[in-house]
């Protein structure tokens, strides 16, 4: 088997980071990869540690490496700050790196993993990329051939672009998850060739387990005989990195209210938390609904069994674009309900699967209606979407 290194295997907090990765161990193992992944996290941190007994559990034959750096978008501005001068100094030191260099010259390819990482419009963004793109520069002077797996860019300045056209030149292939970015990364860096792809999570492979354990969890709260809808609420900034305005909070919280009234007879409704981050608003809103014996809440944070959960719905409301994307990769349909500063992202791949969203909350009862009227459509419409960029993404990678 070929050996592939992917940077970089991401925290299990948050379902939507893991998905990508398990969409990344579906694709490079179908293409013959004998796959090993470095951690976003050091060996001294937790998330490294959980994260690998996590996909230890389905994947047994993964190797999976302690990171670099000690990254957490969780802490506080001064830590982060002193973890992205950590990584800075670690990037310029003329130290050499015996266990990077060992780890990249014992693999064919290179891999940078899938995801949001293609921005920066601050110091600290600057930092970021400079660190996490590291491994690359060590991989090109080694002459391995480095794939940037399906990445998206959001809101970035010149000093960003510029960072990341240096980087990105480095690389043999550089995939584009959706349109959006696709466009505009290709008009700021029109010398670079870049593939038009989607999401790695959206080829996620069905694994027996997973379908064990939803069975062995939720069999009971999700009755086949009736019908039912998964809203999975946010009230994050971009990257999870803080907080967004109470204001902004009561709109969003004002707006699936009124959503849950029009639907609340004819469906059962689920509020899903698949990122820790989400659980203390989804308490809030489902605490302004008078008692309800057809709405509930669902703390999973295992995006093997958030497919099934979602798979066994008729359709989703989503304000997380994974949670769009996992509900997707079972064929269910989804209402994408988004904040613009969250990035083209969003959006994007909503459009490229042919599904409805929007920014305005007042639009979700009339979205609900015809989903639900038009479901059977929008079911063949996720089919071939899927279909088309499974083929395209593999005749590429040949």
């Amino acid at each position: 088997m070929k050996k592939a290194i992917v940077f970089y295997m991401y925290g299990n907090k948050n379902a939507g980071d893991v998905a990508i990765c398990l969409g990344a161990i579906s694709l490079l193992q179908e293409l013959g990869y004998e796959l090993t992944f470095v951690s976003r996290f050091s060996g001294q941190q937790c998330d490294y540690n959980n994260s690998k007994e996590y996909l230890r559990e389905y994947h047994s034959d993964l190797v999976i490496e302690p990171g670099l750096f000690s990254f957490d978008r969780s802490d506080n501005m001064v830590k982060k700050l002193l973890a992205y001068l950590k990584g800075i100094l670690y990037v310029i030191s003329p130290v050499d790196d015996k266990r990077l260099k060992n780890l990249i010259s014992e693999n064919e390819v290179i891999f940078f993993n899938g995801g949001n990482l293609l921005r920066g419009k601050t110091i600290t963004d600057y930092m970021r990329l400079e660190a996490l793109l590291y491994p690359i520069r060590i991989a090109r002077n080694l002459k391995k051939f480095i794939v940037c797996l399906p990445q998206s860019t959001a809101s970035t300045s010149k000093i960003g672009f510029k960072i990341l056209k240096k980087h990105l030149s480095k690389f043999n292939k550089v995939f584009i998850r959706e349109k959006i970015s696709y466009f505009t990364i290709q008009e700021k860096m029109q010398d670079i060739s870049f593939i038009k792809a989607t999401d790695l999570a959206f080829f996620i492979k069905d694994v027996p387990l997973a379908a064990t354990r939803y069975k062995n969890k939720y069999l009971l709260t999700i009755n086949t005989a009736e019908r039912h809808i998964a809203i999975i609420l946010r009230a994050t900034t971009i990257g999870d990195i803080g907080e967004l305005l109470d204001s902004k909070k009561e709109e969003f919280a004002d707006s699936i209210l009124t959503f849950i009234d029009e639907f609340k007879d004819q469906y059962k409704i689920h509020f899903v938390v698949q990122t820790q981050k989400d659980k203390e608003f989804t308490e809030y809103v489902l605490s302004k609904i008078s008692s309800s014996n057809c709405i509930d809440m669902i703390e999973e944070y295992d995006p093997y069994i958030v497919r099934e959960v979602y798979r066994n719905m008729d359709f989703i409301l989503a304000m997380r674009l994974h949670a769009a994307i996992l509900a997707l990769s079972v064929y269910t349909p989804v209402i994408g309900y988004f904040e613009e500063e969250w990035g083209f992202k969003n959006p994007g791949i909503m459009e490229d699967a042919g599904m409805l969203w929007t920014m305005d909350g007042k639009e979700l009862v009339k979205y609900g209606r015809d989903l639900a009227s038009r479901r059977g459509q929008f079911v063949s419409e996720i089919k071939h979407f899927i279909d088309i960029e499974k083929r395209n993404i593999l005749k590429n990678f040949l």
